[in-house]
């Protein structure tokens, strides 16, 4: 979830310090699409650990004076004799908020000092079976160090403690370690996101979480003529990465013999690890109130009974409130009336794909996007397990993925051993955005403008096809149904979408002018929403609706079956469920708790409805089985709710005034 790189170089070699320096930028600067919220840099010298991290990400702390003081010392030694090493990550927050720094990485913990990629799922778990270990802070990655120098403490080798805390700890995890008592950085990795490559006449080895990255920082380096560019190896799973700190050599060590490796403890005096001090921020970050569950229940509103009253279709359950619904004298709306039933291309298709993509030598071979919602998670298990290929899990997070998502797709990743690469946008930028724009909602609701609180996750699309591009890998595997559609959202902007394009997201020319118009007539009536994230939406508009969607969709090929899905998610992988929701729809998105409770409140149903209402005209589900389904399905998620409008920077009970507020569009007394 994070990214990881280092440079190490022999003393006394073609490189200058200068170059070196550059090298180190560049793989900071090419790490952070992995994570912008805090960033952090390690550098080992003959006697210091030195240790520096921020709450910001690594565009500015490469400008910091801190920063500039931990290359000097770097370059300092290298001109003194000594290797240069230098380690780095790129934080997206998961475990523990960035504002306690003891949450950033590097992670210290006694006399190791840690860099982690990826989210240990059952930390509490490991600190309960060790009770020997002193907790101390809310990072996931605590216990890895703290099982670290417990370890080496013991007397177990470095390389026999790194691989027995690898096995304690579950989910995807990519790990770089230092101890002071050792002469060695130890890396590894359960799920492939780990790589590195050593240029011998340049006596340089480098590492970083994506392939990519080093290639493009490779270009920097200077040339030799002929000699071939370094080879990117990838670090497999379970094995060791062993680089020396005195002279930067690197060894690969295999499962079967980490164990013995280095088994026996180092004896060297320890360096002495410093961290610098980190300046304090010039502005504090302005915090809403946090309300009690119990308080902002109370101020919502489920016209249950009003709700339950509404006309509804007698064949799905679209109620009268729905856009462009209409009725015939049997009580069926047009959408049962004119609804086909979806024709699958079937199982074999599927396969024949599959074989067309497989790779030769166990190649990546393919791109899953995964969001740690159900259908994703599926797709990733189906993909590798049935079908057999080797693919690249992909995710774009742009701050409204939720730690229970980000737990799920770590699960999936760590058991499939599959590698996981992260685009993370500038998260708190993407709040902010999406703060004004929900702002600016609740002075004038309207229905119709909902979708601009999503319009920052778009972007998934266009990086999908960029890694797809740069890993030069087969056929985008999407998991999105069509069951999930839902015209209405266009619906309330006066556009009827209905079957007017092929793809499961996307819209006609037509209905897209239509779009266009209305959001330009609502901007200029509420000038609230003429603000910095115009060009945010306008990225997500061509996102969602104009760029080339080059995709494949398993659901497309398979019928989708929640049973199936459900039982071997859980069954299979121990996946996570919502404890504020009896479904498991929709519970990695940390907006649709949000907005599902505005349509709810103001029109009298939500996606939930869509979505049964689908499954019945497939014949999947009968009419009262879907409608008792959705009757529970709607209760609003309070918990979420909670968490969206803390993590966006509103006040829950304010929104909920005004939500409440807004005219309904059937009768509630």
């Amino acid at each position: 979830m994070c990214g990881i790189f280092g440079v190490i170089a022999r003393s006394n070699e073609r490189l200058s310090g200068h170059q070196l320096d550059a090298l180190t930028r560049k793989l900071f600067l090419q790490s952070q699409t992995r994570g912008k919220d805090a960033s952090g840099v390690l550098c080992v010298l003959d006697d210091t650990v030195l240790v520096h991290k921020e709450a910001r990400m690594a565009a500015h702390l490469l400008r910091s004076d801190a920063f500039a003081k931990v290359m000097a010392r770097a370059q300092a030694g290298y001109a003194a004799g000594q290797a240069y090493v230098v380690a780095g990550h790129t934080r997206m927050v998961t475990n523990g908020s960035e504002e306690n720094q003891h949450n950033n990485q590097p992670v210290i913990k006694g006399q190791a000092v840690v860099l982690h990629n990826g989210i240990i799922v059952n930390d509490a778990a490991v600190w309960q079976a060790h009770p020997e270990l002193h907790r101390e802070h809310q990072v996931d990655t605590e216990v890895f160090a703290a099982l670290l120098d417990d370890g080496v403490a013991r007397g177990d080798g470095w390389a026999n403690a790194m691989t027995q805390a690898f096995a304690a700890c579950q989910g995807a995890n990519t790990i770089a370690a230092v101890h002071a008592g050792s002469d060695f950085m130890l890396l590894g990795t359960t799920n492939g996101s780990l790589y590195h490559c050593q240029d011998e006449a340049l006596g340089l080895t480098l590492f970083a979480s994506e392939a990519y990255i080093l290639e493009q920082a490779m270009r920097s380096l200077p040339g030799r003529p002929g000699a071939s560019a370094p080879v990117i190896h990838a670090v497999g799973h379970g094995q060791l990465l062993r680089l020396s700190v005195r002279d930067g050599r690197a060894e690969l060590i295999q499962p079967a013999h980490a164990a013995q490796s280095a088994s026996a403890p180092e004896t060297r005096t320890p360096r002495r690890i410093e961290q610098l001090p980190v300046a304090a921020p010039a502005t504090a970050s302005a915090r809403v109130p946090s309300h009690s569950l119990a308080e902002i229940e109370r101020h919502m509103l489920y016209h249950q009974d009003a709700i339950r009253a509404l006309k509804r279709c007698t064949r799905c359950l679209l109620p009268e409130t729905f856009p462009f619904i209409r009725y015939d004298a049997e009580g069926v709306c047009q959408f049962c009336r004119q609804h086909k039933p979806l024709a699958l291309k079937g199982a074999d298709a599927l396969k024949q794909l599959a074989d067309q993509a497989r790779s030769a030598g166990g190649r990546q071979d393919c791109l899953v996007p995964i969001s740690g919602g159900r259908d994703s998670c599926y797709g990733l298990h189906y993909v590798k397990e049935v079908l057999g290929l080797n693919p690249v899990a992909y995710t774009y997070d742009w701050g409204f993925v939720t730690d229970l998502a980000r737990r799920n797709t770590s699960r999936m990743c760590g058991a499939l051993n599959v590698e996981h690469v992260l685009v993370a946008a500038d998260i708190r930028q993407k709040r902010e955005n999406v703060r004004k724009n929900v702002s600016a909602w609740l002075h004038r609701p309207t229905l119709s403008m909902i979708p601009l609180f999503m319009a920052g996750d778009k972007a998934f699309f266009y990086y999908a096809s960029q890694i797809k591009k740069q890993m030069g890998l087969g056929p985008i595997l999407f998991s999105m149904n069509w069951l999930e559609r839902t015209g209405f959202k266009t619906g309330f902007a006066g556009v009827n979408d209905t079957g007017d394009h092929d793809k499961t997201y996307g819209l006609g020319a037509l209905s897209q002018l239509k779009l266009l118009s209305h959001y330009g007539m609502n901007f200029l009536s509420n000038p609230r929403y003429l603000n910095a994230t115009i060009p945010d939406t306008l990225m997500g508009y061509l996102s969602y609706y104009l760029q080339d969607k080059n995709y494949h969709s398993l659901f497309d090929y398979l019928t989708w079956d929640q049973k199936t899905i459900e039982d071997t998610l859980i069954g299979q992988y121990d996946w996570e469920t919502s404890p504020d929701t009896r479904s498991t729809w929709r519970i990695g998105d940390g907006t649709a708790p949000f907005y599902n409770y505005i349509y709810l409140t103001v029109a009298g149903f939500s996606e939930h409805d869509t979505f049964r209402s689908n499954q019945i005209r497939e014949g999947m589900l009968d009419r009262e089985t879907a409608l008792a389904e959705v009757y529970e399905e709607n209760r609003p998620r309070v918990e979420s709710f909670k968490w969206y409008c803390e993590t966006v920077g509103i006040d829950a009970l304010d929104a909920l005034k005004a939500i409440n507020r807004a005219p309904k569009l059937y009768r509630t007394a």
